[in-house]
């Protein structure tokens, strides 16, 4: 009985460590985008709007970044692995840092999970490498379509 609690415990550990990790073909090696003929001010707007309709808050903004969370409160096994005694719900959390060059932006995601959401014992876990960042590379993708004022 002990053998298969202790396997159980350490299951989630062992799958984690076989997902292949994804590699970005960007120059921060993280989920980017450039979009041309735009400022940040209408990029930041944009994708304001992208996240809030996907339940992420906005908790902190800056001249260059804008930092949005979302609380994972039913995410199963990342509640068990990245929640804490304090804190059960870890967040999702993504800042987003802009460049503006020549009436181009480029838009930076870093992307992490967040043990203990808001409080001085927050603890962060890097996800740009995991297969969760493909879906913001693909939402920053959306977002140049949008900007530009192309289709999907």
């Amino acid at each position: 009985m002990k053998l298969k609690k202790l396997f159980i415990l350490i299951l989630p550990f062992m799958l984690m460590a076989c997902a292949t990790p994804v590699k970005h073909n960007s120059a921060s090696g993280k989920a980017e985008v450039t979009i041309n003929k735009t400022s940040i001010k209408a990029v930041r707007t944009k994708l304001t709007e992208m996240m809030v309709n996907r339940n992420y808050r906005v908790i902190r903004s800056d001249d260059y970044t804008i930092t949005y969370d979302k609380i994972i409160a039913d995410g199963g096994m990342a509640n068990f692995v990245f929640g804490s005694e304090y804190d059960m719900n870890p967040a999702a959390r993504v800042v987003y840092t802009f460049l503006e060059n020549n009436r181009s932006v480029r838009v930076i995601a870093d992307m992490a999970l967040i043990t203990n959401p808001g409080s001085g014992y927050e603890r962060r876990h890097d996800f740009n490498n995991h297969k969760d960042s493909l879906f913001i590379q693909q939402e920053l993708n959306n977002l140049k379509n949008s900007v530009e004022g192309k289709r999907k």
